[in-house]
């Protein structure tokens, strides 16, 4: 008989934290055994408390890659321009209690590697239904 071999440990330790509060945990930062990163529904509360925030320029970028392969809708460049078009940056800036910016590529405009990018992202979701409708997709093509 082949029996699994199970990693030994000699302690774990499991601390449940089934709420948002503790879920972004803010008793262990109060009390100094944590120094990681607070949600954005916490910011507010940790400012009260006398907590300094530091953040910076790009923390990180959140890409999305698109299925590209023969035969994937998003050959087509206006359909991955309709979806550019289609995302409220703002909004989701405003979802993350402002802990973040709106983004024309993964480095700053102020960056010498931005560079002269032809397509401005915005947020125009009428442009985006027309590009859809350009590339050949509407409610009828379903």
């Amino acid at each position: 008989m082949n029996k699994k071999r199970i990693p030994k440990v000699d302690k774990l330790i499991l601390i449940p934290m089934p709420e948002a509060l503790t879920r972004t945990q803010r008793a262990a930062r109060r009390t100094g055994r944590s120094d990681r990163d607070a949600g954005a529904d916490a910011v507010p509360q940790l400012k009260s408390a006398g907590m300094r925030i530091v953040d910076n320029i790009t923390p990180h970028v959140w890409n999305y890659h698109l299925s590209v392969l023969p035969g994937s809708p998003w050959t087509d460049v206006r359909l991955r321009k309709a979806l550019n078009l289609a995302i409220d940056r703002e909004a989701v800036v405003g979802l993350m209690n402002g802990l973040g910016q709106t983004r024309q590529g993964p480095v700053d405009p102020s960056s010498p590697w931005f560079g002269k990018p032809s397509f401005d992202l915005k947020y125009d979701l009428a442009a985006a239904k027309k590009l859809v409708q350009e590339a050949g997709y509407s409610k009828k093509s379903r």
